[in-house]
């Protein structure tokens, strides 16, 4: 990513109160990024919606036959490749 790009990312975080900006120590120059109490949240919210997430999948995938799994790793590989080849484009 470009400094640019990176700098709008973290007005727009800075912006819905996610993130705030905290000076280094002995250094005019850099700032480091800190969480606010709300980004903490947020952070923790999606975390658990992750965790929750693998586990329904990985409870589909435990009751699926091998020539259902058979299918559902070929319908995922085309997927991960379509969407390797967009990331391509984008670098």
């Amino acid at each position: 990513m470009t400094k640019g790009a990176i700098s709008q990312m973290v007005k727009k975080l800075e912006k819905k109160g996610l993130v705030k900006k905290v000076r280094v120590p002995g250094n005019k120059k850099d700032v480091m990024l800190e969480l606010t109490d709300f980004g903490r949240e947020a952070f923790e919210w999606h975390k658990s919606l992750h965790e929750s997430m693998e586990a329904g999948i990985r409870k589909e995938l435990e009751g699926m036959s091998s020539s259902e799994m058979e299918t559902f790793l070929r319908v995922y590989g085309h997927l991960e490749r379509m969407l390797d080849r967009c990331m391509e484009r984008y670098r």
